[in-house]
């Protein structure tokens, strides 16, 4: 029971948002599952209402996530905004689809922060190639592939395992199952 008011105490509206975003329901659909209106979920979410703690343990089942996912963390983070990603095409999926992703995105950033804390992976260098060169047109990207090649020492045939070479570079990755293949 200290758990339940712990987490009313320092619920954190954005924590919720990133659960129903997850689980791809709408305001209005969570509102049907836990028999409240969708204007009481826009409250939650926007952090000028609180649930009470029968609607805080309604919630948690809802969503599929423990009581205290809902509470501030000391290292919160901010959900991935929609326009630093890449979708294969917009048109052909939804809006709360690509939400979905970027949600659980969200929250494997919050899972490799906590692993950095206990393992130590090899060090990233994307990144800072990424950020030098930062391609947006096609002639820049290609550009930029040939000035990776060279500086990864690759030469120009194809790469046997490419899921094997971003991980030597300190790239984590992950597969996000539940979208669409046109995502």
């Amino acid at each position: 029971m200290g758990e339940i008011y712990s987490t009313l105490n320092q619920f954190n509206p954005l924590r919720l948002t990133l659960a129903r975003e997850l689980r791809g329901f709408q305001k209005k659909e969570l509102a049907e599952k836990l028999d409240v209106t969708p204007s009481a979920i826009t409250q939650f979410e926007g952090g000028g209402v609180r649930p009470n703690k029968e609607t805080l343990v309604k919630l948690s089942w809802a969503l599929g996530v423990p009581i205290n996912f809902f509470k501030h963390k000391a290292n919160d983070i901010k959900p991935i905004p929609t326009d630093i990603c890449h979708f294969r095409s917009l048109r052909s999926s939804s809006q709360q689809e690509r939400r979905r992703v970027l949600a659980a995105g969200t929250l494997l950033v919050e899972l490799v922060q906590f692993l950095e804390e206990h393992v130590e992976f090899p060090s990233e260098d994307v990144s800072e190639i990424a950020v030098r060169t930062h391609p947006q047109k096609l002639g820049e990207i290609e550009k930029f592939a040939v000035k990776v090649r060279e500086q990864w020492k690759l030469g120009k045939g194809p790469i046997k395992n490419m899921v094997d070479l971003l991980e030597s570079h300190g790239v984590l990755i992950f597969i996000i199952p539940g979208h669409s293949a046109r995502l």
